[in-house]
This record gives structure tokens, sequence and C-alpha cells, in this order.
């Protein structure tokens, strides 16, 4: 690994010195031409990346022997690491991740071999390595307010990282956390030693974030930067993403939210410089989290997810080189791959929904109840509501708690809605996926409720798991008592 090491500061209120590689300093002098639109906008015409990542170059290679080392770096074939090093806000709101030099086609960031990282002259407070099981916070908050205005489906990036940490499952738990007040979100991480917080919603310049209000669910509350530091500080997180807009932008006299953060004592921060699209915002968690407990070197962690997005320059990282993941979260004995009995069957809902509203109450409610440890829960309506989608939602959602989900429609998957029937339709499911054999499933035949589900946690040797009776009015008399059978 080779490194690139950029550091500026401040000599006087409008002018700055830049050292690379800790060489004799030379004035920087941001190319303005650029720099000032894009900092009103905070976007990047494609036409203007080349020629904006170009003037980035000439203005920190300023000599013919920074060029000649830098060009030995580039050449060596090794992979590269360009640290920026400022305390400076405005010069971490410069998207260094476009920097180029004229010698090459592409970006360096898109280079294959050169990754990006910043970070200040702190250095970060909670270096601890952190032993399994490695845990994520994982707050969603979308108040009902915000999400009128840009509605965003949170189950799709949900899925994405229950997907990429499928084969750590025995290792590292994942709560999602709903309810997202200022209040709330201190309880859980006071209540649980957190390792890692990853936040998805809207965020704004300067270190703004939207949570849900105390006191109305349905209304956003704006906070600002020392609130959400205030909140992380001492909290004994290892690493913090913040999936949402503008969260590495600063605004005049305010330090973006990244940066606080990473001020904070956190190792790990990664951001957003920009507004993102929640296409985009989606597909770069697949290759972070894909990356974050597999790759040795903390700079590549981005690399993956810049090559899945459209907008690949907008998220960044503030770190240091000084640590690694596996320095953080030491998985190296822990981590066995092998393919686990993992039973999922929801009730098909997916495949045949034309259109999806977001139902933030209800989703909320539901995941509270569960959290809370309860055993039973009831969706009530009127036919063709969409409690059948709502179930299935919360089975994917939820999915990270539960080793095994087997969905039963009372009206379609039985011959008649009776405990017997749906034992033996479990069972089936059951011996179809492995997990059990004939000569097990004979044995239960004659067995009741109680020793039925005891039979299935021994079977599911003790992991969470869920079952969805749909339809379950089939069930019922007129009065809502179950019927009399077998």
């Amino acid at each position: 690994m080779q490194f690139i090491k950029i550091t500026i500061w401040k000599d006087s209120d409008d002018e700055y010195s830049v050292s690379v590689n800790n060489d004799h300093p030379r004035p920087f002098k941001p190319p303005k031409h650029f720099l000032e639109p894009y900092r009103k906008s905070k976007e990047l015409k494609r036409d203007y990346i080349r020629p904006f990542g170009e003037s980035l170059f000439r203005s920190i290679f300023t000599t013919d022997k920074r060029r000649k080392q830098i060009y030995q770096v580039l050449d060596s074939g090794e992979k590269v690491a360009v640290h920026v090093i400022s305390d400076i806000p405005e010069i971490h709101d410069i998207p260094w991740e476009i920097l180029k030099d004229p010698k090459r086609d592409k970006p360096w960031a898109l280079s294959g071999n050169i990754s990006f990282l910043r970070s200040t002259s702190k250095s970060p407070v909670n270096f601890m390595s952190c032993s399994p099981p490695i845990r994520i916070l994982h707050v969603i908050s979308l108040p009902l307010d915000v999400y009128k205005k840009a509605p965003i489906d949170p189950l799709k990036e949900v899925e994405i990282i229950n997907n990429a940490l499928e084969e750590w499952r025995d290792v590292i738990e994942v709560d999602t956390l709903v309810k997202a007040s200022w209040n709330e979100i201190r309880k859980w991480l006071m209540e649980k030693d957190y390792h890692i917080l990853h936040f998805t919603g809207h965020g704004g310049e300067g270190g703004r974030l939207l949570l849900e209000d105390e006191r109305d669910y349905k209304s956003s509350r704006e906070i600002e930067v020392k609130e959400v530091e205030e909140l992380l500080r001492d909290a004994g997180l290892r690493a913090v993403i913040l999936n949402a807009c503008h969260t590495a932008t600063s605004i005049p006299f305010i330090p973006s939210l990244a940066m606080e953060v990473y001020n904070a004592g956190i190792p790990i921060v990664i951001a957003n410089q920009a507004s993102v699209k929640d296409t985009d915002a989606v597909s770069a968690m697949k290759g972070l989290y894909s990356s974050l407990f597999s790759d040795k070197d903390i700079s590549q962690l981005l690399f993956k997810s810049r090559l899945d997005i459209e907008e690949w320059w907008k998220p960044v990282i503030f770190t240091t080189t000084e640590i690694n993941p596996e320095d953080i979260f030491n998985l190296k004995d822990a981590h066995k791959p092998r393919k686990r009995h993992s039973l999922f069957r929801d009730l098909g809902t997916f495949g045949n929904a034309r259109l999806y509203i977001y139902r933030y109450k209800p989703l909320r409610e539901i995941t509270e109840y569960v959290f809370q440890g309860e055993k039973l829960l009831v969706l009530h309506g009127l036919g063709g509501v969409g409690k059948s989608f709502m179930a299935d939602y919360v089975a994917r959602f939820l999915r990270p708690r539960f080793q095994h989900v087997i969905g039963v429609d009372m009206k379609e998957d039985v011959e008649e809605p009776s405990f017997k029937e749906v034992k033996g339709f479990i069972l089936d499911e059951l011996i179809q996926e492995g997990i059990i054999n004939q000569d097990k499933r004979k044995g239960l035949e004659d067995s009741g409720p109680r020793s039925f589900l005891k039979f299935l946690d021994k079977t599911f040797k003790s992991t969470s798991w869920l079952i969805i009776l749909d339809n379950f009015e089939e069930a019922q008399e007129k009065d809502g008592r179950v019927r009399e059978r077998e």
C-alpha cells in the first residue's frame, strides 16, 4: 500500500498552505472558477468533473518534484490511499474524490487501485478492538411530514444490509429502530453496547438531521450538529454511517456532521457530501457492508460502493490510515463461513403487489412491540386493506431477528383452518428445507400445540422464529372464538 498524504492548513483568512507527504509547504489556491459554482449547487455536471479534477491536481502538485514523486507512486501498480488532512471545514467540502492528473483518462477514485479518506488532526478516541457479537443499531428516521415530501422505502436498504451480512449472522446483531426521536436513540445507545450506528433518513448542510419529534411522531424535528455530537459522544461507537443527504457538507462557521462526529472520537464516519438519490444511497450500502468486515485496508471501504452508484463521488469517509477494520472489529477467530439452515417462506405478496405505500405508524408500533418481547401480534382490519402485505413487510424488515420465517395462508395453504393442518404444513416445509426428516414428522403427528412449539424451539436451537397465520378468521366463529378443532 502506498500513501499520498495531503495536509492543508490556514496561514491567514485567505491564505492556505499545503504539504504533500510532509514535504516543504507551498501555497494552496483552490480552483475558484470550479469550486464556487460547486459550493452553491453541490452538484457536478459530468463535463465539469474532468477539468475540475485536473485543476485540483494542479493546485496541489505545484512543483516538478511533487509531480515526479506522485507519478512514481501512481505508476507503482500498488494500491494507493489519498489521505486529506485538515481542520478547516471548507477544505473537506472540496470533492477530492474527483482528483485526476492529465495523464489518466479517469478520476483517481475510479482507477481501480486508488481510494480516498479524510481526517482532522484529532486522533480517534474509540480505537479499542471489539469482539463478537458486533452490534449494529440501524436508525430509520422517516417522520410522516418528511415522508410525504420525500418518500423512500427503507426496506430496500434494510434488505441490502441483511443480505450483505448474511454470512456473519452468527457474530453480528442488527437492531432496526423506527421510533427515531433523540431521546429514543439515546435510550437505545445507553441500554445496549452498540458498535455501529447506521442512520437512514434525511439530513442538511451544517450538521442537521431530521428526527422524529418527541411529542408528535408524525412531525419531524431538526436537530443540529452539537445535539448529534452530544448523542454519540461516549457511546462507545466504532463506526457511524450517515446515509442521508449533505451529512458531509458544512456551512459558514458550522462544520459538517461527519467532521464533528469524527472529532467526537468515532474512528470511522461515512457520509455524503451532497444530496443523493435514494437508489444510489441504497446501492452504496451493498459494497460498504461487504467490505467492512472482510477488507483489511480501511481506505478500500467505499471502493466497491463507488462502482455501484451513478454519482460515485458523493460518499466520503472520515478515518485515518493508522487503523484498519480488522483492528476494530475482531472477527478473525469468530468467522467460520458455513451454510446455515434458514427457512424463509412469507405469504408471497411482494410478487403480486404493484404499489405499496410505506405504512409508517403500524411498522413503528409493530417493531416496538417485537423489541419489547411481545410473542403474539394481531393485525386487524377490513379485507383488502393490506394486512397480508404488512405481515410480509414486517417479516422482511425484521429478518435479522428471526432465523426462520414461515407464512401460512389459512385459506389457500391448508385444506381446513385447524391446528392439525397448520402443523402439517409447517412440518412439510421443514422437510423440504432438510431441517427434519420423515421419521421426525411421524413422531409429531399426534403432538398438541404446546409440545409442538417446544419441538420447534428445540429444532431451531433456541433461535428466534416467526409464524404468520394469514386469513385467521377462517378458524374463528362469528364472535371471534377459535373453533374447537383438533
